[in-house]
């Protein structure tokens, strides 16, 4: 639907590490017995979680799923005693940008973000767990092993 490079589209395997995780939360939203609406949470410990990822078909955006999942996060990370849930910014910096206005929705409490792609220093990049393909960010890599 966004039309979002190839580069931003994630493995089937990559899911089943994220998944398998003990650090991962995720959620779905059903229609009728079918998904319209996922989220991925990552936590390991509180005061902060962390939006990874999520969307919604068409009758998930109908039913305004995401904020469902949202709700249920919020109640989840609050109940583990995270004081904070970081939902990231836009898919740019534009004020009108549509992920940035949802996800301001929720809170009156933000922060300056930026969207970046340069790795200043390969090196450092690889010994924290960067990406061995070169790509950025480096869960983007195929694996996350």
């Amino acid at each position: 639907r966004q039309r979002a490079d190839a580069v931003y589209r994630f493995s089937d395997d990559y899911f089943r590490d994220l998944l398998a995780a003990p650090w991962c939360t995720a959620w779905a939203a059903e229609t009728e017995g079918a998904a319209v609406a996922v989220a991925c949470f990552l936590a390991t410990a509180a005061p902060v979680a962390h939006y990874h990822l999520g969307g919604a078909d068409a009758a998930g955006l109908d039913a305004n799923a995401q904020y469902l999942l949202f709700e249920t996060a919020f109640d989840h990370f609050a109940a583990a005693g995270a004081r904070w849930l970081h939902l990231g910014g836009g898919r740019t910096p534009a004020p009108d940008d549509t992920l940035w206005q949802f996800k301001r929705r929720f809170s009156d409490v933000h922060a300056r973000f930026c969207i970046g792609g340069l790795i200043h220093d390969p090196a450092a990049y690889r010994s924290l767990g960067g990406s061995r393909g070169g790509q950025f960010l480096g869960y983007r890599s195929p694996s996350l092993s």
